[in-house]
Protein backbone atom coordinates (compact mmCIF):
# COMPACT_ATOMS: atom_id res chain seq x y z
CA UNK A 1 0.00 0.00 0.00
CA UNK A 2 2.97 2.30 0.90
CA UNK A 3 4.41 1.95 -2.47
CA UNK A 4 1.04 2.45 -3.96
CA UNK A 5 0.93 5.96 -2.52
CA UNK A 6 4.48 6.74 -3.53
CA UNK A 7 3.58 5.80 -7.19
CA UNK A 8 0.42 7.81 -7.38
CA UNK A 9 2.73 10.69 -5.40
CA UNK A 10 5.65 10.52 -8.06
CA UNK A 11 2.62 10.75 -10.50
CA UNK A 12 0.60 13.40 -8.99
CA UNK A 13 3.80 15.70 -9.16
CA UNK A 14 4.72 14.55 -12.65
CA UNK A 15 1.81 15.67 -13.99
CA UNK A 16 1.71 19.04 -12.06
CA UNK A 17 4.88 19.86 -13.32
CA UNK A 18 4.77 19.60 -17.01
CA UNK A 19 1.20 21.64 -16.83
CA UNK A 20 3.58 24.49 -15.15
CA UNK A 21 6.61 23.91 -17.63
CA UNK A 22 4.80 23.38 -20.57
CA UNK A 23 7.11 24.13 -23.99
CA UNK A 24 5.18 27.06 -26.00
CA UNK A 25 3.53 25.67 -29.40
CA UNK A 26 2.09 28.39 -31.16
CA UNK A 27 0.39 28.34 -34.29
CA UNK A 28 -0.46 31.41 -36.52
CA UNK A 29 -2.80 31.98 -39.29
CA UNK A 30 -3.50 35.43 -41.21
CA UNK A 31 -7.39 36.63 -41.95
CA UNK A 32 -7.19 39.72 -44.52
CA UNK A 33 -10.03 41.68 -43.97
CA UNK A 34 -8.39 44.57 -46.10
CA UNK A 35 -10.41 45.89 -49.02
CA UNK A 36 -7.46 43.99 -51.64
CA UNK A 37 -5.32 41.44 -51.45
CA UNK A 38 -2.21 41.49 -49.68
CA UNK A 39 1.03 40.41 -51.52
CA UNK A 40 4.17 38.40 -50.11
CA UNK A 41 2.39 38.29 -46.51
CA UNK A 42 5.48 37.84 -44.01
CA UNK A 43 4.99 37.79 -40.63
CA UNK A 44 8.62 37.15 -38.58
CA UNK A 45 10.54 35.25 -40.88
CA UNK A 46 7.28 33.56 -42.38
CA UNK A 47 6.10 33.54 -45.46
CA UNK A 48 2.10 33.61 -45.90
CA UNK A 49 2.24 34.71 -49.54
CA UNK A 50 -0.44 36.33 -51.12
CA UNK A 51 -3.92 36.19 -49.21
CA UNK A 52 -6.74 37.60 -50.82
CA UNK A 53 -9.21 39.95 -48.98
CA UNK A 54 -11.77 37.84 -47.07
CA UNK A 55 -9.66 35.05 -47.04
CA UNK A 56 -7.80 33.34 -43.68
CA UNK A 57 -5.22 31.29 -43.97
CA UNK A 58 -3.87 27.38 -42.88
CA UNK A 59 -2.18 27.68 -39.58
CA UNK A 60 1.70 27.61 -39.55
CA UNK A 61 3.68 26.74 -37.12
CA UNK A 62 5.47 30.00 -35.54
CA UNK A 63 8.16 30.69 -32.71
CA UNK A 64 7.36 33.15 -29.46
CA UNK A 65 8.45 36.64 -29.92
CA UNK A 66 7.86 40.02 -30.80
CA UNK A 67 7.41 39.80 -34.98
CA UNK A 68 7.08 41.98 -38.22
CA UNK A 69 4.12 42.12 -39.71
CA UNK A 70 5.43 42.91 -43.83
CA UNK A 71 3.43 42.97 -46.67
CA UNK A 72 1.82 44.61 -50.14
CA UNK A 73 -1.47 45.50 -50.83
CA UNK A 74 -2.36 44.87 -54.55
CA UNK A 75 -2.37 48.56 -55.23
CA UNK A 76 1.33 48.92 -53.98
CA UNK A 77 0.44 50.39 -50.23
CA UNK A 78 2.92 49.31 -47.84
CA UNK A 79 1.73 47.36 -44.67
CA UNK A 80 3.64 47.47 -41.78
CA UNK A 81 3.09 46.34 -38.11
CA UNK A 82 4.05 44.47 -35.30
CA UNK A 83 2.32 41.11 -33.18
CA UNK A 84 3.62 39.31 -29.72
CA UNK A 85 3.37 35.66 -29.77
CA UNK A 86 3.27 34.48 -26.15
CA UNK A 87 2.10 31.89 -23.75
CA UNK A 88 3.31 28.87 -22.02
CA UNK A 89 1.50 25.47 -24.19
CA UNK A 90 -0.46 25.26 -27.05
CA UNK A 91 -2.19 28.63 -28.46
CA UNK A 92 -3.33 29.02 -32.18
CA UNK A 93 -3.48 32.65 -32.86
CA UNK A 94 -5.36 34.70 -35.80
CA UNK A 95 -3.36 37.78 -37.60
CA UNK A 96 -6.12 39.83 -38.52
CA UNK A 97 -5.46 42.44 -41.63
CA UNK A 98 -8.30 44.97 -40.37
CA UNK A 99 -10.02 47.01 -43.02
CA UNK A 100 -7.86 50.01 -42.05
CA UNK A 101 -4.44 48.44 -42.65
CA UNK A 102 -3.62 47.37 -38.94
CA UNK A 103 -2.13 44.06 -38.09
CA UNK A 104 -4.15 43.06 -34.99
CA UNK A 105 -3.56 39.53 -33.41
CA UNK A 106 -6.21 36.95 -30.97
CA UNK A 107 -5.86 34.13 -29.58
CA UNK A 108 -8.54 31.80 -30.82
Amino acid sequence: MKTLKTIFIVLLIAVFSESCFLQPDHSVRVRNEYHEAIIDLYIGGEFYGTVASGVTTDYKPFEEGTCGVYGTTYSGSQLTGTVTIKGKGKHDWTVTITASGEAKIKED
